[in-house]
């Protein structure tokens, strides 16, 4: 089983990596993702992990950054799905596998190895979730933009609720499975590329061809999907993950995944203390290149 982390961005430049991703500052953004990447790594030494990236992001990130990836992959995401759409990088990154594996968000970090449950599965997501308020005003808005779903997804809504898989961490054993996947992914886009054109919240619908069609081809094919949280998430209500309450509490961690989190300064702060703790010297050597980029 591989691991896997992807990240693309065309805005950066060998000259300027000034990009917060979200974050109070670019520093921690990198620190986030070198955070992820070294956890990984040190809490699964017999695995493999791989980076899949855009040239200057993997020049950054193996040469600059120094991040012990096992192998780098250069990819070039081009065209106009990559701009329109952020998770679009992701389901190129899948496209390139013939093997199984797991891809783990670079906003996710693990303290402990990946349970041996999750390795052994079909199919892994990080939770299965169902959601009234964002998801329903997803629904709404793919009725005004007149986009066509696959007909499997009608069992995505049962009325109240509608039903997904979180992607913070996505792959598996059944690679058949993930070609599919794919291939409806990109039936779709394909088939809804105009309207996708003349709508102005087009952003929407990432959690569409990434969350909800792997949830509704999953049901249709009767696969079964092992998640790393075992409970049904309901309208996004994570007792055992919202970030700023497991960042003050005195118990171990053994998973965050700080998502919608970004700009909060204790998330920040909290990536930046245990980067410094755990792993100076990169810790030291990312501040290093980032203050000669900038001065």
């Amino acid at each position: 089983m591989k691991l896997l982390q992807s990240y693309f961005n065309n805005n950066i430049t060998p000259d300027d990596i000034n990009y917060s991703g979200g974050y109070l500052s670019a520093i921690v953004n990198w620190l986030s993702m070198a955070y992820s990447c070294l956890l990984l790594k040190r809490n699964n030494p017999d695995k493999q992990l791989f980076f899949y990236g855009n040239e200057t992001i993997v020049r950054l990130f193996e040469s600059m950054f120094q991040l012990p990836y096992d192998e780098y992959k250069v990819v070039e995401c081009t065209g106009e799905y990559a701009d329109w759409f952020y998770c679009w990088p992701k389901i190129v990154t899948y496209q390139k596998q013939s093997e199984p594996f797991i891809h783990i968000d670079t906003d996710v970090f693990m303290w402990k190895p990946i349970p041996k449950r999750l390795l052994q599965a079909s199919l892994v997501a990080q939770h299965r979730e169902r959601d009234s308020n964002f998801y329903m005003e997803v629904y709404k808005q793919i009725g005004n933009d007149c986009i066509q779903l696959p007909q499997y997804l009608e069992g995505c809504n049962d009325g109240k609720y509608i039903n997904s898989y979180n992607a913070g961490l996505l792959g598996g054993n059944d690679i058949d499975f993930f070609k599919s996947y794919v291939d409806e992914i990109l039936k779709f886009l394909d088939i809804n590329k105009g309207k996708f054109l003349q709508s102005d919240r087009k952003f929407l619908y990432n959690v569409v061809f990434e969350q909800w069609l792997f949830y509704g081809l999953a049901r249709k094919k009767n696969k079964n999907v092992s998640t790393f949280y075992k409970d049904v998430i309901t309208d996004f209500d994570m007792e055992k993950a919202k970030v700023p309450q497991q960042l003050l509490s005195l118990e171990d961690l053994d998973y965050l995944h700080v998502m919608e989190y970004k700009d909060n300064i204790r998330c920040n702060r909290f990536i930046a203390y245990q980067m410094q703790a755990e792993f100076p010297q990169e810790y030291e050597r990312i501040l290093s290149v980032c203050r000669k980029k900038w001065n």
